[in-house]
């Protein structure tokens, strides 16, 4: 069924004729695949309907009007979920960072294209929500609701999962007292793209949110995919200050500290479910990383509490891949 609404939809768009090969993806439940016609190639986008491919489509073009790199729409299918996008190749950061180039380099494009898209202000009509406490605490939540779980330690009880979000109520504040400004949300070295013209280009930004300009710069800081060295994240927060000076707070550091917990939190969570639910086996390779990020930002006076929570639920012994049940 499937393959056939693929095929109708393709012949729609006028790309009936076009070779199709199919592009390893990451974790995504979206499945991608490179057309050739004409000798030109673009990128089809499967996505099943709980991805959401219709928002994907209203922040692409949103962030179009505003000048930022993301792929040109091609053709798009809402009901069923299919787009023709832009191929902007394959030079992720990660690949261009494996070659021998100086990653500083190659992070500063990254940071100045991600100030170019902090130095627009919120547009009057916008699309995206703001990211709220209670989208907040939905993420964190994944952490009590998934890992604690499977990773041997029974589900919580309704006072320690009670704790657990009056500890990230408390903590929200914080995270938010910064410039607010469109948010990517994965702002990592997978979606990041360094396009044949030398500039960056943005994927996967369809959970776009007005947030804290900390989230975009911590989530390319703190990646779990390819982590930055602490030599070299001081030298790309030099860069960061010398272009937005005006953010160099410490309300800034206290709200990147807290939503780099906030991120590893959730993505403990939410890996552990894409594992057990979906059998997503290369989400366990991130784990340990993931740990020892969280555990590095935990030592702020205002993190105390979480921390106490941690130790409290998820001793060092439990800090590991969950099994499946």
């Amino acid at each position: 069924m499937r393959t056939t609404l693929k095929q109708t939809f393709l012949k729609h768009a006028g790309f009936a004729a076009a070779d199709l090969t199919d592009i390893q993806s990451d974790v995504s439940p979206r499945h991608y695949a490179r057309l050739t016609k004409d000798e030109k190639t673009y990128i089809l986008m499967d996505s099943p309907l709980s991805e959401n491919p219709a928002q994907f489509v209203t922040v692409d073009l949103f962030l179009q009007k505003m000048g930022v790199r993301v792929p040109y729409l091609f053709a798009y299918d809402l009901e069923n979920g299919f787009v023709i996008e832009e191929d902007f190749g394959d030079d992720t950061l990660t690949k261009v960072l494996q070659r021998d180039v100086p990653a500083f380099a190659v992070y500063e494009k990254a940071i100045k294209a991600l100030t170019d898209l902090q130095s627009h202000p919120i547009p009057v009509e916008c699309p995206l929500p703001l990211y709220s406490e209670d989208m907040i605490l939905n993420e964190a939540l994944h952490l009590p609701d998934w890992y604690i779980q499977f990773a041997g330690g029974g589900r919580v009880s309704a006072g320690a999962r009670a704790d657990f979000i009056d500890i990230w109520k408390a903590l929200i504040p914080h995270l938010m007292n910064v410039p607010l400004r469109v948010m990517l949300f994965d702002c990592h070295v997978d979606n990041l793209m360094v396009l044949k013209d030398g500039s960056i280009g943005f994927l996967d930004f369809q959970d776009a949110k007005i947030g804290p300009v900390t989230y975009d710069l911590l989530s390319l800081l703190e990646d779990i995919r390819l982590e930055v060295p602490v030599p070299l994240q001081k030298q790309l927060f030099d860069l960061y200050f010398s272009l937005r000076p005006s953010f160099k707070t410490d309300a800034f550091f206290l709200s990147y500290d807290i939503g780099a917990c906030l991120r590893h939190t959730r993505v403990l969570g939410t890996f552990t479910k894409f594992y057990l639910a979906w059998g997503r086996e290369k989400c366990l390779n991130y784990y340990d990383v993931l740990w020892r990020l969280l555990e590095a930002r935990l030592n702020r006076p205002e993190l105390a509490d979480y921390k106490a929570w941690l130790n409290m639920y998820i001793p060092r012994e439990k800090r590991g891949m969950p099994t499946r049940k």
